[in-house]
């Protein structure tokens, strides 16, 4: 994407797969890739879906909900 000068379009569903697969690393790809997320209005759900508590209270802070 970055040769392409197009950027990445994400929604909340497959961040949340991404976020998923990436069981130790969940924050760190979170951190990396919520900006790309076009359905913000659905990332707090997902939040509260794919991370412990602790962590969701970290990736909402990262996300600024």
């Amino acid at each position: 994407y970055r040769i392409t000068g197009k950027t990445i379009a994400l929604t909340s569903e497959v961040l949340g797969e991404v976020v998923r697969r990436f069981a130790f690393k969940k924050l760190e790809c979170f951190r990396d890739l919520h900006v790309y997320v076009r359905d913000r209005e659905n990332l707090g759900r997902m939040i509260d879906e794919r991370f412990t508590y602790f962590d969701a209270r970290e990736a909402r802070k990262i996300a600024g909900l």
